[in-house]
């Protein structure tokens, strides 16, 4: 099972280099020069217009940002993480910036994002951290703005702890969980990813991927496919 999950969110230092080049989801696809399939899927499902104002929230190495800027998007790439500043710092676009600065306290005037993105981050806040990032998200998104995300559900991970509690005592593979799995103190479910929303003033879409978003053993994207209610989530959400 790892290191035992904190219960508060985790500190800009608790990031390494390491976590964002060597074990963050998309590490290999990104030494390749590839894009992951959960940020083609961010992509498809974002819609970019040439000229639209992106922020991504927790945007770590940033590939992402400039898959947004390659489609036309003036992109703000926000991380609090010295590491991830580090990293961003070597690689310049005319239409991407990059900030270091706290989700809770986002430094943008009111109504001014097109869209906002938050891929893998929502799960690093504790609740009451996140339900300010997601008032303040909402304060600097336009009216008919859309707030975007992807996390891991609940459900699934339950599934996977007693995956991991029947074959631990069995000559089975393990679920490989990687190192930092104890960074992740808010994993939400469908219910209560919405209901967190909705009290932030959000009506929102929330679905399951349904597909394998990183390499996984074939067993168990056999039972991916059956069991789609325990994959990770997407949600598309806009002002109430």
């Amino acid at each position: 099972m790892g290191k035992r999950r904190i219960k508060h969110t985790p500190l800009p230092h608790d990031y390494s280099e390491w976590y964002f080049l060597k074990n963050w989801d998309g590490a290999e696809k990104l030494s390749q020069g590839k894009f992951s399939l959960r940020h083609l899927k961010a992509l498809e499902y974002l819609r970019v217009h040439p000229g639209e104002l992106i922020l991504d929230i927790g945007c770590g190495r940033g590939e992402f940002l400039y898959l947004c800027a390659r489609n036309g998007g003036i992109v703000i790439g926000m991380d609090y993480s010295p590491a991830a500043i580090k990293i961003l710092s070597s690689r310049k676009d005319a239409n991407v910036t990059i900030i270091q600065a706290s989700a809770t306290m986002l430094p943008f005037h009111d109504n001014v994002f097109d869209k906002v993105v938050m891929l893998d981050f929502v799960e690093h806040l504790a609740q009451n951290d996140l339900r300010k990032c997601l008032e303040d998200v909402r304060r600097v998104l336009k009216q008919r703005g859309q707030l975007l995300i992807h996390t891991p559900n609940q459900w699934g991970d339950y599934a996977l702890s007693l995956y991991d509690k029947i074959v631990s005592g069995l000559r089975l593979p393990l679920w490989k969980r990687h190192v930092y799995y104890s960074l992740h103190v808010n994993v939400l479910n469908p219910i209560s990813l919405r209901r967190t929303l909705r009290v932030a003033g959000f009506e929102s879409r929330i679905w399951f991927a349904c597909h394998p978003l990183i390499d996984m053993p074939r067993y168990w994207l056999a039972l991916d496919k059956i069991m789609f209610f325990l994959t990770t989530l997407w949600c598309r959400a806009s002002k109430t």
